[in-house]
């Protein structure tokens, strides 16, 4: 009989031991599950913030997109006409004679009496302009064959003066803003007109200087 008793108790104990493993296994894959049911709550709660954020970045973009869009209308509508040739007429401009061949060659040009440093260059000529298109130019005997019209980059208004120097191709081979004349600073509108000014061209003249001064003139009007 004892022999009995101790074999069920021996069978009652790894019983027991068995539920007891049982359910600590239970409870271990419950709290992975846990864990893990957690894990990707917080996995699509950050996925879900990344795109609110990406939405809103995008969002950002768009608006500033069209706030420069905006801006850039109303400027262009602001400058409307203030290069246009609806209103040009060719004719003949008064020149104020500041302009100078260049031949680098020895002696004094002009009159035999002229002095080799003197700027007065005498009563002038006349010189082929344009009026009303808010350019126009002095290069004594040269004829325009393209003055083309500089980027409008900013609010301002006035008159930008480039100093240029053409050579008998009829090729601007320098120019420099801020001339005699010019009542606008605005350095924006100075770097505009002078690739504007790089970009004209004059009619060939065989019989010019090498070298010829100038001046092309912009003037900046908004409406």
């Amino acid at each position: 009989d004892y022999e009995k008793t101790a074999a069920i108790d021996a069978e009652l104990e790894r019983k027991l031991k068995a539920e007891k493993e049982r359910k600590r296994k239970l409870e271990e894959a419950e709290l992975k599950r846990k864990r893990e049911e957690e894990a990707r709550k917080k996995a699509m709660e950050e996925e879900l913030k990344r795109k609110r954020e990406e939405e809103a970045r995008q969002k950002a973009i768009e608006a500033e997109r069209k706030r420069r869009e905006e801006q850039q209308k109303r400027i262009e509508e602001r400058t409307k006409g203030a290069f246009s040739n609806n209103n040009a007429q060719t004719g003949a401009g008064k020149d104020k004679g500041n302009n100078q061949g260049v031949t680098y060659k020895p002696g004094n040009q002009g009159v035999k009496t002229g002095g080799a440093n003197t700027d007065n260059y005498g009563k002038g000529g006349k010189g082929s302009g344009q009026k009303g298109s808010g350019v126009s130019f002095s290069l004594k005997g040269r004829n325009a064959l393209s003055l083309p019209k500089p980027k409008y980059p900013g609010n301002d208004e006035g008159v930008v003066v480039v100093k240029v120097t053409v050579d008998k191709f009829g090729k601007v081979k320098t120019a420099e803003p801020g001339a005699h004349g010019t009542t606008l600073m605005n350095k924006r509108f100075w770097n505009e007109a002078k690739k504007a000014a790089l970009a004209a061209k004059f009619n060939v003249d065989d019989n010019a200087p090498a070298f010829q001064q100038g001046t092309i003139s912009y003037r900046f009007v908004l409406d």
